[in-house]
């Protein structure tokens, strides 16, 4: 296997790319740094699909301005800016928080905090009368090293129907607290 890293500007060492076989390349998250490091994933096409009532897939996000964040021995987590999402963000509450067929609420309660990053608030997915409570976490007031990824939504790649990066199916991390995206070059 042949290997190449470099250094990246925001953070450590590069990411060691490996080649296999089959000629292409593979990142190892064991080699992500720590502190994490913020990357744009500008022109990386960013797609997530929920299930409405009928269990019919709907797009909720198409995003080609995300970010990603590599912190070590965690596969990459996508932060999508939440204006490329097919919904109208926070809910009128008069109407049920539903505010239409596809909306986004703010969890009632819960946060958590990142030593880099700062709290985390969870969101609520609604696709017409379906509910994905905690489908997704923000960082509203993320520190000046994170500014970029500040009100962008992280999604759990676990807990709606599906995910690709650049039409590349996601597997979840494994484990109900870490929201890492797994795809082929991971």
């Amino acid at each position: 296997r042949a290997t190449s890293s470099g250094k990246n500007a925001g953070g450590g060492g590069g990411v060691r790319k490996v080649r296999d076989a089959s000629e292409s390349w593979q990142e190892s998250c064991w080699d992500y740094p720590r502190p994490p490091r913020l990357e744009s994933c500008h022109g990386v096409r960013i797609q997530i699909w929920a299930c409405d009532d009928n269990g019919e897939q709907q797009l909720i996000a198409d995003s080609t301005n995300a970010h990603r964040v590599l912190e070590t021995f965690h596969p990459p987590t996508y932060y999508i800016p939440r204006h490329d999402f097919a919904f109208h963000h926070d809910a009128d509450p008069r109407d049920g928080g539903r505010g239409g067929e596809v909306s986004v609420r703010r969890a009632g309660s819960g946060t958590t905090w990142c030593e880099f990053k700062g709290v985390a608030s969870y969101w609520t997915l609604v696709v017409g009368a379906r509910e994905y409570e905690q489908f997704a976490w923000s960082y509203e007031n993320a520190g000046s090293e994170y500014e970029r990824i500040r009100g962008a939504l992280a999604v759990y790649a676990g807990r709606v129907a599906r995910c690709q990066v650049d039409g590349m199916d996601v597997t979840p991390q494994a484990g109900p607290f870490y929201g890492g995206w797994i795809t082929p070059n991971i």
